[in-house]
């Protein structure tokens, strides 16, 4: 439990950054705003300005997160799961205006602790999709963070040394493309969940 709590509390700040990051980057170009909009309070306004710069919610589903799925599964497995934390979730900002969709991952804790293999792996997938890589290591710690301004996107690994390592991922607050007719679902994708972590094994392994 002390190593999911801080962790979560760094990865909050570096998602907090990345946020940043896309609202210095993008919120200071002109869109015309139509009537509904002149109603939506500043918070809303920057959002969904923003959102109109980066690809959609579906877009990221259909073509960034089969890669960041496959890296994490090349090290999460029956055999090395140590727990699971949430679970997956679209949840959607402004419903009765112009709604923004917000996707986090659940995230997994598994017992490769291998920081170099894992960045190896993740690059691998994620920086021909156009991710960056931000590193930080501490002498017990190492913490790999892949973002994607494009997408509102990030990507996490916490390594520590010698005992485990947790990862999550998430993306948003984006724009739907009108693609799916709900864009609060998931899209089908083998692997989001592995096929081998039944209902029993999930709870077998959920941490509070």
């Amino acid at each position: 439990m002390g190593l999911v709590a801080m962790e979560g509390g760094v990865l909050r700040l570096v998602r907090a950054f990345v946020a940043g990051v896309c609202v210095v980057l993008l919120c200071a170009a002109c869109v015309p705003r139509s009537e509904g909009e002149q109603e939506m309070n500043p918070e809303q306004k920057s959002a969904v300005e923003v959102a109109e710069h980066l690809h959609s919610i579906e877009e990221f589903q259909r073509d960034v997160e089969p890669a960041i799925v496959a890296a994490r599964n090349e090290f999460l497995t029956q055999e090395t799961i140590v727990g699971l934390y949430a679970n997956d979730f679209i949840d959607e900002l402004y419903p009765d205006s112009t709604p923004l969709y917000s996707l986090r991952a659940r995230s997994y804790t598994f017992s490769e602790t291998d920081a170099d293999r894992i960045r190896d792996v993740y690059d691998e997938k994620l920086k021909p999709l156009g991710f960056e890589l931000w590193e930080k290591n501490d002498p017990d710690t190492v913490l790999l963070v892949w973002t994607n301004a494009s997408y509102a996107a990030s990507v996490d690994v916490v390594t520590h040394v010698g005992i485990q390592s947790s990862t999550s991922y998430s993306a948003g607050p984006l724009r739907s493309d009108g693609s799916s007719e709900n864009p609060s679902v998931f899209l089908p994708l083998e692997g989001r969940v592995p096929e081998w972590l039944t209902p029993e094994l999930t709870e077998k392994y959920r941490e509070q």
